[in-house]
């Protein structure tokens, strides 16, 4: 027998957006404008039923987006993809908060400088927006382009970021 699914619709700092559970491991999270258009991308991605519990869900929402709880991004994950795809969602885990890399550094990381390209393929084929901090990942000239879930949503997180780190230096002073 599969583990169900459990998905919710939540309000973020950022929009609106659709999380999926398994177990306690968020397996899917998009910011979304239409919640059927969303559930059916999320349903495409997730081959087991989907149930509706925005309670449970809640809590994983809350903690990633309003008690600013770092340590669920990408520990409490689970993401279906290519070796190379997951080799490249965890090198961009490993941003920190409020910086900045380019697709061409994330090529290094991994090892492969030469699939700048690729990379910025898999950063596409993430299905958990945020916690997979594809946001990070900007071109080599500092101009941010391309995110999944809008440019502007993109620039609206980095600045939230880096707003966040400087309160959380300003409260390390004290």
């Amino acid at each position: 027998m599969t583990e169900p699914v459990i998905y919710g619709i939540h309000q973020t700092p950022f929009g609106k957006c659709l999380v999926c559970l398994i177990k306690e491991e968020i397996c899917y999270l998009s910011f979304i404008e239409d919640h059927e258009q969303a559930l059916a991308h999320a349903q495409r991605y997730i081959v087991a039923r989907l149930h509706y519990n925005e309670e449970r869900t809640g809590s994983a929402i809350k903690a990633l987006f309003y008690k600013n709880d770092q340590s669920l991004l990408c520990k409490y994950i689970f993401l279906k993809g290519t070796s190379f795809q997951q080799r490249v969602w965890q090198a961009v885990c490993s941003i920190p908060r409020g910086q900045t890399r380019s697709y061409q550094w994330l090529a290094q990381k991994i090892g492969n400088p030469l699939a700048i390209r690729a990379t910025a393929n898999a950063l596409g084929h993430n299905v958990i927006a945020y916690v997979i901090p594809c946001h990070r990942v900007i071109k080599k000239s500092g101009d941010i382009h391309r995110y999944k879930w809008g440019v502007s949503r993109k620039k609206q997180i980095l600045d939230w970021e880096q707003s966040v780190n400087v309160v959380d230096s300003f409260h390390k002073e004290l």
